[in-house]
């Protein structure tokens, strides 16, 4: 089997780079969640402050996830500049890591080739998955997604295994991966503890687990390092309990923030219409090996990854805010499930070169899209807010000058950290701020009608919808 193993993991690996990776610091930076973090990775790079995300020198209550993608995002910036490769690698990297670990898993548990390479592919062709807001983006629910996928993996390993140490061993890594996960994004993997309770229930082994003096052990040893976490912040600036409070213990749960609005069928609708094309289709394919599965020890496997997956589903629909990326750690166990059907089927193909085929035939337009989305750039969302960067790079040996914002955007303050800590003198004002002599850059509509309304301006340079201009006058 080793002999199996070793290319169809390297061949796996090598086709991902394309999609996850290719262009990665190329489409602008985002406003909201990915702008945010990369500022606070920025200062916590450039102020050494390791403990308290700050957003504008000031400590930041509007984020309150704990800080481990801040801090691989910081790291990053020490070690490659602060760029935008550094904000999105660990996220790019996660979804490798989780398209690998699928296939390993997946390996593991079948014995086949072939519903390993279908599980990673389906993971890797999967829209929603190699996306913005995902693995292409620096947000944390990649991250997240790697971390609950793990946690998962082992809690189906303590399930099949009978050996005590390795039943430990697994149990323990369990925890560590779930605490990993909270240090990522707070909460969110809470979601998935009563999916694994009905599976430990169904399989009457929730018993066995209460009596193993190793499960109280590894999950006092995770509170203790999250209460740590959750203490040791409020402790260096207090008011951050309170506002994790407000924003994550019922905050988006309970009421819909920022009109992120849906109904209660939102995440189902979009894998159907768009985030899980065109795998939705085998899902009843996935549903039959729960009962029909030939080999009837894999039944457990197909039935966990479906109970998973639909659990952690159900729950996230009944949240208030709804956002299409708050599904993604979903994806890793129904890749799985669908795999191992699409990988029965070419199990049954006979000769070694049909099921090639077959699967080069199954695979080639979903990877193509995932290629050719990699290079979307101008029809994303908020494409004028975000040209800022484009611009300041085309001018950046020009003397000093003031970027001019009307509300809040992350993407210029990032950028203009960016080139302050690289000495360069930038400011940043709000049009009623600016003096007569001012050289600005104004690059949106509403803006650029906001500080005429106000001033008269002699262009100096503009390419496209950005321009530089110096105040001449009053209107």
């Amino acid at each position: 089997m080793g002999k199996t193993l070793w290319p169809g993991l390297i061949g796996v690996a090598l086709l991902a780079i394309f999609p996850l990776f290719i262009r990665l610091d190329t489409l602008p930076l985002f406003i909201f969640d990915e702008g945010r973090l990369a500022n606070n990775a920025l200062e916590m790079a450039v102020d050494g402050n390791w403990v308290v995300a700050h957003y504008d020198g000031k400590p930041d209550l509007w984020n309150t996830k704990p800080p481990l993608m801040i801090w691989l995002q910081a790291l990053l910036m020490k070690a490659l500049g602060l760029d935008l490769l550094a904000v999105r690698l660990p996220a790019a990297l996660a979804g490798l890591a989780t398209i690998l670990a699928v296939f390993l898993f997946s390996f593991r548990q079948t014995r086949s080739l072939w519903a390993s390479l279908c599980a990673g592919l389906v993971l890797l062709c999967t829209p929603g998955f190699v996306t913005t807001h995902a693995t292409r983006t620096g947000d944390y629910d990649a991250l997240l997604a790697l971390w609950s996928t793990l946690f998962l993996f082992q809690i189906y390993n303590w399930f099949r295994e009978e050996a005590p140490s390795a039943k430990r061993k697994h149990l323990w890594l369990a925890l560590l991966f779930f605490t990993l996960g909270v240090l990522t994004k707070g909460i969110v993997i809470f979601l998935f503890l009563p999916g694994v309770l009905i599976f430990l229930l169904a399989g009457k082994r929730l018993g066995e687990l209460l009596r193993q003096p190793h499960f109280y052990y590894a999950s006092l040893s995770s509170i203790a390092v999250i209460a740590a976490w959750y203490l040791g912040r409020e402790w260096a600036s207090p008011g951050y309990l309170e506002a994790v409070v407000q924003n994550e213990l019922g905050g988006r749960f309970l009421e819909v923030i920022e009109e992120h609005s849906g109904t209660w069928s939102y995440y189902f609708e979009n894998f159907w219409k768009r985030e899980f094309i065109p795998w939705i289709g085998f899902i009843p394919l996935a549903v039959w090996l729960v009962f029909r599965d030939p080999n009837i020890g894999q039944r457990p496997l197909w039935a966990f990854m479906l109970c998973q997956a639909l659990c952690f589903l159900l729950i996230l629909s009944f949240a208030q805010t709804k956002l299409n990326w708050y599904a993604l750690p979903a994806f890793p166990l129904l890749a799985i499930a669908v795999g191992g059907g699409v990988g029965l089927l070419l199990e049954r193909a006979g000769a070694e070169w049909p099921k090639g085929l077959l699967l080069f035939g199954i695979f080639l337009w979903p990877y193509s899209q995932q290629i050719r989305e990699s290079y979307k750039m101008d029809t994303l969302h908020s494409w004028e807010k975000r040209q800022y960067s484009g611009f300041m790079k085309k001018v950046e040996d020009r003397p000093g000058y003031i970027v001019v914002q009307t509300d809040y955007n992350a993407h210029i303050a990032f950028y203009v950290k960016k080139y302050r800590a690289e000495g360069k003198e930038i400011g940043l004002k709000y049009p009623n701020e600016l003096s007569i002599g001012d050289t600005i850059l104004l690059c949106e509509e509403h803006a650029r009608k906001a500080v005429l309304d106000r001033w008269k301006l002699e262009e100096l340079y503009a390419v496209k919808g950005c321009g530089l201009f110096k105040v001449i006058g009053r209107d």
